[in-house]
């Protein structure tokens, strides 16, 4: 069943010398089902980034129509919005005087009343948050004084936290080393699994989308090049042309990026038993 669907999407931007208008999406057109993994990947600045917040209506569209479970979101008021969706994107914030735990209850926000006291349901589900993301020992550690990967758990777990059932994330493993990287990968891939979550996040990463993601979109230009389950958009060859690679340098059945033969010869092993 389809928790969020895109269709015909239109976003335009001004130039800042002349006003000449560029279409940045044109006609986009997905769906994602209920509990799906998926990664919007494309080359930099392909829109990837403008489709992600337009669905997380941080941009306006021009044009089309993004629902959830059949409404129309354009329809929701903020707070209703607010409780089907969470969005962890690469904005830096500044949290000087803020403890990992005081970052992970803002998720609580759509839940609380006026005066945004924390209940003990809210406090529960801060803490399952934070243990969901291998971030319980940083609780009470300066947000500011975390590294990019602790600061990239917590905010994960924020996001987890609001306790909605599509959660949206730009580039999540960004400037973070390969350990983290599985790690975060694997958080998100956990949460589709036991808790039935819907994650979709923009990914530079192919050789990463392609073994912990169920779907791929891929943006090229102004438009969706092709969206579907991973192992047909592999097969397809799609990745060769999103990212303009030549010959053999993306191995569809490894799932790998590979660097051509120097000097034009190839190398092949075999192996057998003693």
């Amino acid at each position: 069943m389809s928790i969020l669907t895109v269709e015909n999407l239109r976003k335009v931007y001004s130039t800042r010398f002349g006003g000449n208008q560029v279409e940045a999406l044109k006609n986009v057109n997905f769906s994602v089902d209920e509990g799906e993994y998926v990664a919007i990947m494309g080359e930099s600045g392909s829109g990837k980034t403008t489709l992600l917040k337009t669905i997380a209506r941080i941009i306006k569209p021009i044009g089309g129509a993004i629902s959830l479970s059949g409404e129309n979101v354009s329809r929701m008021n903020g707070s209703r919005y607010a409780k089907e969706v969470s969005a962890v994107l690469t904005d830096r914030i500044s949290l000087d005087n803020c403890t990992a735990w005081d970052v992970v209850a803002m998720g609580r926000n759509p839940h609380t009343g006026f005066f945004g006291s924390l209940t003990a349901e809210d406090r529960r589900r801060v803490r399952e948050s934070l243990e969901a993301c291998d971030a319980w020992m940083l609780r009470d550690r300066l947000f500011h004084r975390l590294s990019d990967g602790q600061k990239q758990k917590v905010l994960i777990a924020r996001g987890l936290c609001q306790s909605t059932p599509v959660l949206l994330l730009d580039e999540p493993t960004s400037h973070l080393d390969i350990f983290y990287k599985m790690e975060v990968l694997q958080t998100l891939r956990t949460q589709c699994v036991r808790e039935g979550k819907t994650v979709i996040c923009t990914l530079h990463e192919p050789d990463l989308a392609v073994k912990c993601c169920d779907r791929l979109v891929l943006v090229k230009g102004d438009r969706i090049l092709a969206c579907g389950d991973t192992g047909q958009i592999v097969q397809s060859r799609a990745m060769e042309e999103l990212y303009g690679f030549s010959g053999r340098q993306f191995d569809p059945v490894l799932g790998l990026a590979e660097f051509p033969a120097a000097g034009g010869k190839d190398v092949f092993l075999a192996g057998a038993e003693e």
